[in-house]
């Protein structure tokens, strides 16, 4: 039987092919449209946040998050997670960031020393990140392009952001703009700034910090030492050689050649510890004459604390089971949340998309159908002659359908073959070329996304190959109602 035979049959045909490749094609960009949407929009909500974190218990009751305290063993468990992929220790604070038009309220994030994977290293349109000394916390400053634009800056300009420290107290910092990036996330665009980690735990004022003086005069012949704590809550001052509080102290430098004093609170704090080195060869009694020391200090604690730890995850998918698993490993003082739960608004919105798919599905399928059906209906109408003589012959109904349902089959074939390469094509010219744009502010994307996955393709060449030829099996049954008699003398 020649495809298209028949004075009626051959527009109806060509029809239900053309519907067919219009069908497969539009279904084919919407699911690789919808993937491109979701898998971008995810991607940049991970990359500011990271799939899942790991931080103080206060954060599941909606107070204000503690700070917890870097824990190699805890650090050592979450990386041998299966499923993980990245672990690293994260810190963020709420600041105001000072622009000429006013004051913005912003999330200062902290940039990790030695972090390769840092994802906004992709996302720069100027500058580069900033760097981060090993001897003291860096200067440089990242921002979005459209914090820089409000602001009114550009690379090297310096920047002021205020931190509210306690009571109604602020502490500043005078930072220099080192690189701005952008990501079309407006939402998240228009909140974070990235800088030296080691800022912002100075900042938060978790840890101790103590130094020591040594005046220039002298007490009886003796120098006179004093020790200043910064961080923490009430304080308490250990001397090396038993004396106890601040100060000042009078010591002689020819009993003590070291002498240092410890740190500690009443909150437990981990303690800091500062020194000072005497050479009392140089000053032989415990006189001040010629006095030679050395004073050195640990830094503080501050970098022992950390607002959690961050999860970088090998698959998306397996989220909720690394999440599972990272609960039941970390205890019952810390709070694990995920991506979705941080973010509800938008993951939300990209479930909505997965439902036009579906719609989208459904009515091409539905009208891959239709026309099918009516095509086949007409072809049968059409043959009823040949059906007549063959079931004359002796062929049953069963092997006359299946004429008919090898041709339906055929025809959907076509369909499914240019389908696939008008769909394909156009996704791949998107993909190379972005021909369709979008405004970043409303979709967060300046440019139509595309991602092919072959089992998609696959699923909807096979998943309408099989409605469509099941559905046909419902108009075959006319040739049940054909008799050969009189379709040999109908004319």
């Amino acid at each position: 039987m020649q495809k298209g035979d028949g004075p009626h049959t051959r527009p109806i045909v060509r029809i239900a092919i053309l519907g067919i490749i219009l069908g497969v094609a539009v279904m084919i960009l919407s699911v690789v449209i919808v993937r491109g949407f979701r898998t971008e929009i995810r991607d940049k909500v991970v990359g500011f946040n990271a799939h899942i974190q790991v931080s103080d218990l206060s954060n599941a009751l909606g107070s204000d998050a503690h700070p917890i305290l870097q824990n190699d063993s805890l650090l050592q468990t979450l990386s041998s997670t299966p499923g993980v992929k990245v672990v690293r220790p994260y810190l963020d604070r709420p600041a105001i960031l000072e622009s000429k038009d006013g004051i913005d309220g912003i999330i200062a994030k902290g940039l990790i020393p030695g972090d390769s994977t840092f994802y906004l290293a992709g996302k720069l349109v100027e500058g580069h990140i900033p760097d981060l000394p090993d001897s003291a916390a860096g200067n440089g400053l990242l921002l979005s392009k459209y914090l820089a634009d409000r602001a009114e800056v550009a690379l090297s300009d310096r920047v002021s952001l205020y931190f509210l420290g306690q009571g109604e107290s602020f502490s500043t910092r005078r930072l220099e703009v080192s690189g701005i990036y952008s990501t079309d996330l407006e939402d998240f665009d228009k909140q974070y700034v990235y800088l030296d980690i080691r800022h912002l735990q100075k900042v938060m004022a978790r840890g101790l910090e103590v130094q020591v003086l040594v005046s220039d005069t002298c007490n009886a012949d003796k120098v006179i030492v004093e020790a200043r704590g910064f961080g923490g809550g009430r304080k308490t001052f250990f001397w090396s050689n038993g004396m106890m509080g601040a100060g000042p102290h009078s010591v002689c430098p020819a009993a003590l050649e070291d002498l240092s004093v410890i740190l500690k609170d009443d909150m437990g704090t981990v303690p800091d510890t500062a020194f000072i080195t005497f050479y009392p060869g140089k000053v032989g009694s415990c006189g001040c004459g010629g006095l030679s020391y050395d004073t050195r200090t640990s830094g503080g604690s501050y970098g022992d604390y950390i607002s959690g730890y961050e999860l970088t995850l090998d698959d998306f998918s397996t989220m909720p089971l690394v999440k599972e698993q990272v609960e039941s490993e970390i205890g019952p003082f810390l709070y694990c949340s995920d991506i979705i739960e941080r973010t509800p608004e938008i993951f939300s919105w990209l479930e909505l998309l997965d439902v036009n798919i579906y719609i989208i599905i459904i009515l091409m399928v539905g009208v891959a159908v239709v026309n099918m059906s009516s095509a086949l209906i007409i072809t049968i109408i059409e043959r009823s002659k040949m059906i007549g003589v063959l079931k004359a012959m002796g062929a049953d109904n069963a092997s006359v359908r299946s004429i008919f349902m090898r041709h339906a089959a055929r025809l959907i074939g076509v369909g499914l073959i240019l389908g696939n390469v008008l769909g394909l094509g156009l996704a791949v010219l998107q993909m190379k070329f972005g021909i369709i744009q979008l405004q970043a502010e409303n979709y967060y994307l300046s440019e139509v996304p595309i991602l092919i996955h072959w089992q998609d393709i696959l699923l909807i060449d096979l998943g309408t190959l099989s409605i469509c030829l099941l559905a046909m099996t419902i108009p075959s049954l006319l040739i049940t109602r054909i008799s050969p008699v009189r379709a040999i003398r109908f004319d």
